[in-house]
């Protein structure tokens, strides 16, 4: 199975797993983050209520309160995770790894890669149409990447409407996006 492939059948999983219990209009968020090593993953989910309170604590930066998805309220249940998508993801991001050696670049590539081409494929197959709010979110924590390619990833799995304060949180605004 390709990491692509893994991808898909795990996120899937992953964002089933994070909404349970939600409506879906209570779902203003679904995503994954990376660090820079593109060693490991993490699953989240932003909740509408979570994401208002963000908006009414920080009025001048209602941008964060949509993107800022360290910053969101709904992770993967220790239980969830064990034994399930996050060790599945986990253990292809080990086995990447262990093929591509030393090469950070070639990693980071097949694994931003990946995620960006799997959120693709779940959002052209409507997989996220249950939850008809929510952004779709992928970003790197710790790492300075170009807002263009950033905001080029996400064009890729969220309909234009979603993305107009992206640019403004990727500090790209007033530039050609």
């Amino acid at each position: 199975m390709t990491l692509h492939d893994t991808f898909v059948q795990e996120f899937e999983t992953a964002f089933v797993l994070l909404t349970k219990g939600y409506a879906p209009e209570e779902i203003a968020g679904l995503g994954v983050h990376s660090d820079t090593d593109a060693s490991g993953l993490v699953f989240a989910a932003h909740s509408k209520s979570d994401e208002l309170e963000q908006l009414a604590a920080y009025p001048e930066f209602p941008s964060d309160a949509i993107w800022s998805i360290g910053d969101w309220d709904i992770h993967l249940a220790q239980e969830d995770s064990r034994s399930g998508p996050q060790d599945h993801v986990n253990d292809a991001l080990d086995r990447a790894a262990a093929d591509l050696g030393d090469d950070i670049h070639a990693l980071r590539a097949l694994v931003w890669g990946s995620i960006v081409d799997a959120m693709a494929t779940l959002h052209q197959r409507g997989f996220f149409d249950q939850w008809p709010e929510s952004v779709r979110a992928f970003m790197v924590m710790d790492g300075s990447l170009d807002g263009h390619e950033v905001y080029a990833w996400h064009t890729r799995f969220n309909g234009e409407e979603k993305l107009s304060k992206l640019p403004t949180f990727l500090e790209i605004e007033g530039d050609r996006v």
